[in-house]
């Protein structure tokens, strides 16, 4: 197995714990954060001390760290690509952000207003955003 495909099994794992948590019964609304943030920077294969708490951000961070070592011939292209928004108004990093939120939606089994999901830009938002929902759905 390449050193690639180890940091993906390894990273699947880490961010498996912490959905496992979530799962389980995450505590208070800081406990979480902490686990709700830390599934983030597994899934998006970041170091846990980026100090960003954008998602948008970390999105851009986790594309341009990973981009696979067959594609880092033509790095500058794949930055890019990354970050220019097409006719849709929408770029690759928007699209994870967006996926993340979808897939935490999913695993937790609650559902975001769409029109206030847009307005998420932090991942405090998000924890604001879906920690009610999820306390309630958890009843």
């Amino acid at each position: 197995m390449s050193d690639y495909a180890e940091r993906i099994k390894q990273s699947n794992q880490l961010a498996q714990v912490y959905m496992d948590r979530l799962q389980l019964g995450a505590g208070d609304k800081s406990e979480f954060l902490l686990n709700l943030k830390g599934y983030l920077l597994a899934k998006y294969m970041l170091d846990a001390d980026t100090g960003e708490n954008n998602l948008y951000r970390l999105a851009i961070l986790s594309i341009k760290q990973n981009i696979h070592p067959k594609d880092a011939g033509d790095y500058s292209a794949a930055i890019e690509r990354v970050e220019k928004y097409d006719c849709h108004e929408t770029n690759s990093a928007l699209d994870k952000k967006v996926l993340f939120i979808m897939n935490v939606e999913r695993q937790l089994n609650v559902m975001l207003d769409d029109d206030k999901a847009a307005e998420i830009v932090t991942i405090e938002d998000l924890v604001d955003q879906l920690y009610p929902a999820y306390c309630a759905q958890r009843k």
